[in-house]
């Protein structure tokens, strides 16, 4: 007996063969962008120089040479390569300006204190060691105190 609970041979066609017509593109694809990500080495995303920039220098700018080096990297594996490469040209550029305008502003602010501790500090001593031994001779310092007081009193 048969142990199989239909009949088998009772003129049936043979099954079907699978599925083999013309497969989707994006199946292929794939394939391809992996061998183009072999050939291509991934464009340098300048990430250190970009935190750098963005700890030390220019914030601003440093946070938008940031993103740009992120797009280098999530450009690349996403296949485009023109894409990564003119993004890492971004990163470069973002990052070398906020590099530049950082030591630009650390200049300026040297610059800056120097002014004030030579001009504004020492104006001040010169007028204060001025006027305690300038005019009035020997006793001039005690009389402008007495003066005081005693105008206090009318």
């Amino acid at each position: 007996m048969n142990a199989l609970p239909f009949p088998t041979k009772q003129g049936y066609s043979p099954a079907p063969p699978p599925y083999t017509e013309k497969q989707p593109t994006s199946l292929s694809s794939p394939a391809e962008r992996m061998i183009v990500q072999d050939m291509q080495e991934q464009p340098n995303d300048y990430l250190p120089l970009a935190i750098f920039v963005t700890i030390c220098c220019c914030l601003p700018v440093g946070i938008v040479g940031l993103m740009k080096s992120g797009e280098v990297q999530s450009r690349y594996n996403d296949g485009d390569i023109d894409g990564s490469l003119e993004s890492s040209k971004s990163a470069k550029g973002w990052s070398i300006a906020g590099l530049i305008s950082g030591i630009v502003m650390w200049v300026l602010a040297a610059v800056f204190l120097v002014v004030y501790l030579v001009l504004i500090v020492d104006k001040a001593n010169g007028d204060s060691q001025g006027g305690a031994g300038g005019a009035g001779g020997g006793g001039g310092g005690d009389g402008d105190v007495v003066q005081d007081e005693s105008s206090s009193y009318y």
